[in-house]
């Protein structure tokens, strides 16, 4: 007995013994350096004094059932110590029964999985993270682009790899200022971009100065684009780092799935010398792996550059479709469609432009100007003699997230004494998909 008291008392695992009614009579004093709590503190208290209330009523009724039946329990639980800190523990139960078969006691011996768990968890961290920027590493994200590929299989959707694979001049960042200067500015080229990328977007750091994002689900490689005119657009500002003043751009390669490969290796490796190429051809640019998304690439640089100037210029124009009653024949009203005649492309339809308005934040002024062509159009059609028509006419998602659009329609009707109906606004499918909430018609 003196020999059983000695390692009740000195093993480094809790032991907790209770009555049948789980009422406790006697711990360990491991068990109070695990909990906190002193053997005064919890003689004649019921086991749940531990209780974290991480797990349910089943899960509980399930323990002791096993115990009743079998004689003994264990698995992992979460329970709570006194200063209120809920931990991991292996716990096994054990039930006592005397002469008659009757239990009379239970024995609990458990043991502190914290440390565990956190050396559990900074081993997984280590296998998918990496340290110095804490974004996910190359195998993690092998991991997620093999799941969007399936996705994209399964969705016959296209999505793109965007390789950052050089920050400009980082060697001799390294080499002049040292790691240390090197470690910290791959930190914020990191921040820098992550404060950049939509929402579905993931970046991950490949090594060196290498990142990669993913774009999980893309309509058309303009979008990649886009991304890549962020990344390159958030590095203009020069970072001060170690009382140094230092202008740091990127060269980035772009690969799209399902066009320039259907697996994770061949998209990186592609996006790599797209990313050379970029590098060869004066570096702080972004280049597509093939010819012919290059070319939609030169695309969107030529419609960015002049959409600027558009408004100013006068260079859109409301083209419009008429709306005929099916019985009668009657024209009753007419959509107004936005065409812009680009000084170099010609006359380009909305789809060509539109995004990248939204991208570039040019998109309310031009919803504002195409509120003010179509009430303008409408007022001149009455004072011609024609019939009262409604005009519709389409705004884009980011103009009805304006809080000021029911005053902008409302002082554009008054201005020009047309009725409320006059005006039909209307939401497109993609609006609604992505905003269910009501809007009010003017």
């Amino acid at each position: 007995m003196q020999l059983a008291a000695k390692v009740f008392e000195n093993t480094v695992e809790g032991i907790m013994i209770t009555d049948a009614d789980r009422r406790i009579r006697s711990v360990n004093r491991a068990f109070t350096e695990i909990t906190g709590y002193t053997q005064h503190e919890v003689l004649g208290q019921k086991t749940s004094i531990l209780s974290s209330g991480r797990h349910d009523e089943p899960f509980y009724e399930q323990m002791w059932q096993s115990i009743g039946e079998h004689g003994s329990w264990q698995g992992e639980l979460w329970n709570r110590r006194k200063n209120g800190e809920v931990y991991p523990e292996w716990l096994a139960i054990n039930a006592v029964r005397n002469s008659l078969g009757e239990i009379t006691h239970y024995v609990a011996i458990f043991s502190d999985l914290t440390e565990r768990k956190a050396a559990d968890e900074r081993i997984q961290f280590l296998a998918h993270f990496d340290v110095l920027t804490s974004l996910p590493n190359r195998i993690h994200m092998q991991d997620r682009v093999e799941l969007a590929i399936h996705n994209a299989v399964r969705d016959n959707q296209r999505l793109a790899l965007l390789l950052l694979l050089d920050l400009d001049r980082f060697k001799t960042v390294n080499e002049s200022l040292g790691h240390s200067a090197g470690d910290t500015l791959l930190q914020v080229a990191a921040d820098r971009i992550k404060s950049v990328m939509a929402p579905g977007e993931m970046l991950a750091r490949q090594g060196g100065d290498e990142f990669i994002i993913l774009l999980p689900v893309i309509s058309d490689p303009g979008e990649a684009a886009l991304a890549a005119e962020r990344v390159r657009d958030v590095f203009a500002n020069p970072i001060e780092l170690h009382n140094h003043v230092l202008t740091i751009t990127p060269s980035i390669g772009i690969s799209v799935y399902p066009d320039d490969g259907r697996d994770y290796e061949t998209l990186v490796r592609n996006a790599d010398a797209a990313m050379y190429h970029a590098k060869s051809s004066g570096r702080n640019s972004y280049k597509f792996y093939t010819a012919d998304l290059n070319a939609r690439a030169r695309e969107i640089l030529a419609i960015e550059s002049q959409l600027r100037f558009a408004l100013e210029r006068d260079e859109f124009v409301l083209h419009y479709q008429p709306q005929v009653e099916m019985e009668s024949g009657r024209i009753v009203g007419a959509e107004a469609l936005i065409r812009w005649n680009h000084p170099s492309l010609g006359l380009l339809g909305p789809v060509r432009f539109i995004q990248v308005a939204e991208e570039r934040g040019f998109i309310v002024q031009i919803g504002n100007w195409v509120i003010a062509e179509a009430t303008r159009q409408l007022v001149e059609w009455r004072r011609a003699g024609l019939p009262e028509l409604t005009l519709a006419i389409n705004l884009s998602a980011l103009q009805f997230r304006q809080p000021d659009l029911a005053l902008q329609v409302k002082q554009a009707l008054e201005s020009s004494g047309l009725p409320g109906h006059a005006l039909d606004i209307e939401v497109t499918e993609s609006i609604i998909m992505e905003d269910a909430r009501p809007r009010s018609r003017p």
